[in-house]
């Protein structure tokens, strides 16, 4: 699988946008409306398979700390460690800003939290922090 993780350009941002609708047990009309926002204002990644955006992560930096804002895989390519590439790609990008903690918000309409257990990661680190540099606990 030549999968290709790097920045989105505004020219993918509909496309995020459309992956996220097709999961609508996971991203609600206000979920969707916040995304539009802050895919322009945050640090948006797209996973990207021969070319066609399969899914993608959003990131908030703070001084020490960064979040998860929003992640999502085409349902069609869930289950083939997409979701996994998006994470370690991740906790590289926030150890190269010295970042200390990882966060992730489970508001109404998020979904990313199953997702991340759908990974076989524990909710419980997820839904609070994950402090780099340590294992990310996981379940089984």
């Amino acid at each position: 699988m030549d999968l290709d993780i790097r920045r989105i350009d505004n020219t993918d941002y509909d496309k995020c946008l459309e992956i996220a609708r097709d999961l609508k047990e996971w991203f609600n009309e206000r979920g969707i409306s916040k995304m539009t926002i802050d895919l322009r204002v945050h640090e948006a990644y797209g996973a990207y398979l021969n070319g066609e955006l399969v899914g993608f992560v959003v990131l908030r930096f703070e001084r020490s700390f960064a979040e998860i804002v929003w992640m999502a895989v085409k349902r069609k390519y869930q289950g083939k460690s997409i979701g996994t590439r998006l994470l370690n790609f991740i906790e590289y990008v926030v150890r190269g800003r010295d970042v200390k903690l990882l966060i992730v918000v489970d508001w109404e309409g998020s979904g990313l939290p199953t997702v991340c257990e759908n990974q076989g990661i524990l909710r419980e680190a997820w839904l609070h922090t994950h402090t780099i540099g340590r294992p990310i606990p996981r379940l089984g």
